[in-house]
């Protein structure tokens, strides 16, 4: 079972093709304007595109809404991107030193620390001018869509995170979920709520998409965790166990802890999405989640046996 196919093709593949396209052409605006150099470092880190899973949400939330697609679309690849150049620097050897990215050498290793860095700060700065230049979304929607991007990935949120995670402790599940919540979640409460600005949702509506958006961020994340302990590097396809001494709550908690922390996560986002315009493709990524978390939790409870 490898996890980009169960989470990947599967989910939502007439959107995931329309992101691709979209994707592409972003790009072929980059290489316009950005030195050679550059340019075949940002299209090494952006192809293949990972698992999507932050523009699909955007996209088919949206759509689910009736906010407009091409926006949508546009404002996916914009997730993407930043999503892309925090994988960047994460890598870096001042960070995670990571080795394997999305199956092949990452991209500092690919292209030294210089390009790797450059690549990741350019594509952090296209992803605002692709959110400033929407066709179909006004001047406020634009400025509400750049402050939720910003405040993800700024200074209280995945900045923070990282932070965290490279030298806090996290022996209790408290300290660990302050990190996933700054360091993943937020980008997920992201694409949700980018949704319901497109959609122009009432305030209502935009509460209970941005609590869904973290409460999947924060049990995606906890399942990202348990695939490192007990997950093969082919089922991953990136090094398995290589962050396994950042999770000391995993390692120290029982198989029914981490079963409890998932199922809270999950049902808060289930009730969250029933009843909802948005319910249908809320289930789709809801769906998988569980089905990979339950075989984990099974090698985790054996793991722990022995």
């Amino acid at each position: 079972m490898r996890i980009s196919e169960f989470y990947g093709e599967r989910l939502f593949p007439e959107y995931r093709e329309q992101i691709r396209g979209v994707l592409d052409s972003v790009l072929k605006d980059i290489e316009k304007e950005a030195h050679p150099d550059i340019f075949e470092t940002i299209r090494y880190a952006c192809e293949p595109g990972g698992k999507l899973l932050r523009a699909l949400m955007v996209v088919s939330f949206t759509k689910a809404q009736g906010g407009p697609l091409s926006d949508a679309l546009l404002c996916g690849v914009a997730l993407e991107l930043m999503h892309t150049a925090s994988l960047i620097l994460d890598d870096l050897p001042s960070m995670d030193n990571a080795q394997i990215r999305r199956g092949k050498p990452s991209c500092h290793q690919a292209f030294g620390e210089a390009r790797a860095i450059l690549a990741a700060v350019a594509l952090i700065n296209h992803a605002y001018t692709i959110l400033g230049k929407l066709p179909k979304t006004d001047a406020s929607g634009k400025i509400r869509l750049v402050r939720e991007l910003a405040h993800a990935v700024g200074p209280s949120g995945l900045i923070s995170g990282q932070w965290m995670d490279l030298h806090g402790e996290l022996e209790t599940f408290k300290d660990v979920e302050r990190m996933h919540y700054k360091k993943t979640a937020l980008l997920f409460e992201c694409a949700s709520i980018f949704s319901a600005i497109l959609a122009e949702e009432n305030e209502v509506a935009c509460m209970c998409l941005r609590k869904f958006g973290a409460r999947f961020g924060m049990a995606f994340q906890l399942l990202d965790d348990l695939l490192d302990l007990v997950a093969s590097e082919e089922e991953i396809e990136k090094p398995a166990q290589q962050d396994i001494q950042k999770l000391g709550y995993l390692q120290h908690a029982s198989p029914d802890e981490i079963d409890a922390q998932f199922h809270k996560y999950f049902d808060e986002a289930f009730r969250l999405a029933t009843g909802s315009q948005w319910s249908e493709p809320a289930v789709q990524f809801l769906e998988p989640l569980i089905q990979i978390f339950e075989e984990m939790l099974k090698r985790f409870r054996t793991l722990k046996a022995t």
